[in-house]
């Protein structure tokens, strides 16, 4: 395939006058680069598990999650996070701050997570892990959808009718369009009844009007 692709280039609105044909990079949405990607990745946690054994760590695609437990946690983490720079440095890799997390399940926790001085991100008990809403208790962890994937499914479903006008086009985009939107993490975390009861009457006039 790529051997014989040809791709065009833009730039700050200029185009390239012809086809070229590239000789570095993976295009976006290949199924190569995810496996690129995923074996660099578990290159990376062998190399920091080798010299942290104590972290316990987490990979989806691109995104990384540590986590430690027992009164050295904190002290775990930043071990790990020392032992990720040389590997980072090496594959031109950085730690997105902006994007970056830091959660702990008690204020002990949060206290002493602060030590570490990741950018100015405040210690929390709430954050956000591929799509779900997760707040850390002292015991216990309570995993809710988020509720813009709620609000994004309420408004499909009050569009649907303005696309589509045959009962099965409708139903086949309030299946896969609106309601994928707040039944995708199956029993991992659900509707609450209210609002179950709240989407009855969008989902009524997306099929009856």
């Amino acid at each position: 395939f790529y051997a014989h692709a040809r791709r065009l280039f833009t730039c700050k609105g200029w185009l390239s006058p012809g086809w070229v044909k590239a000789a570095h990079s993976l295009l976006q949405g290949c199924p190569f680069s995810t496996i690129l990607l995923g074996a660099l990745m578990a290159c990376w946690v062998r190399h920091v598990k080798e010299r942290v054994p104590a972290i316990c760590i987490g990979v989806f695609v691109d995104d990384r999650s540590m986590w430690a437990t027992g009164p050295r946690q904190h002290h775990t983490i930043r071990e790990a996070l020392e032992a990720s720079k040389p590997f980072d440095d090496k594959f031109k890799c950085q730690l997105n701050v902006d994007k970056t997390q830091v959660l702990g399940n008690t204020a002990k926790a949060r206290e002493n997570l602060r030590e570490i001085g990741l950018g100015q991100k405040e210690p929390t008990n709430k954050g956000k892990l591929l799509g779900l809403m997760h707040t850390f208790h002292e015991r216990t962890l309570e995993v809710k959808l988020d509720p813009k994937a709620y609000g994004r499914c309420k408004q499909r479903l009050k569009l649907i009718k303005y696309v589509a006008s045959a009962i099965s086009v409708r139903r086949l985009h309030v299946r896969t369009l609106a309601l994928s939107q707040v039944l995708w993490a199956g029993a991992i975390a659900q509707l609450t009844v209210k609002e179950l009861k709240q989407l009855r009457a969008p989902v009524q006039e997306a099929l009856l009007r």
